[in-house]
């Protein structure tokens, strides 16, 4: 997963980073990355706990609040994290540099926030 120092590190160095085309496709695709494995937990605790059948990938972080296992702020941020990672996919062209400036500098520690409630919601779990 992409790190907030690393990705911190990638855009500030130097302030070329509005130019080097190859740290922007690193970071994006880091950012796809951290997405999909963010999916990936996200169905895994829908599918173990039942919590319904997504409809799209933004249903995911749906259900997940629904089912308490992450708030509903936190949903929305991640919803919204997977738009750019669908416009990074399916329509590259558009992807503006402010909004990934922007992620990086203030979204990252959105998917450590998912990460830490995901694992915490496990630990209350009862085992069986």
């Amino acid at each position: 997963m992409l790190c907030d120092a690393g990705a911190g590190g990638l855009c500030k160095e130097s302030g070329s980073f509005s130019i080097d085309f190859t740290r922007q496709d690193a970071v994006i695709l880091n950012i796809q990355r951290a997405c999909e494995a963010a999916l990936d937990m996200g169905q895994h605790v829908i599918r173990g706990e039942k919590l319904g059948v997504p409809q799209s990938t933004r249903d995911v972080f749906g259900l997940l609040a629904q089912g308490d296992w992450i708030d509903a702020v936190l949903a929305d941020k991640l919803k919204r994290m997977v738009g750019f990672r669908n416009i990074a996919v399916h329509d590259y062209l558009a992807l503006q540099l402010p909004i990934l400036i922007s992620i990086i500098e203030t979204h990252l520690d959105e998917f450590l926030e998912y990460s830490q409630a995901l694992l915490l919601g496990d630990a209350s779990q009862p085992k069986e």
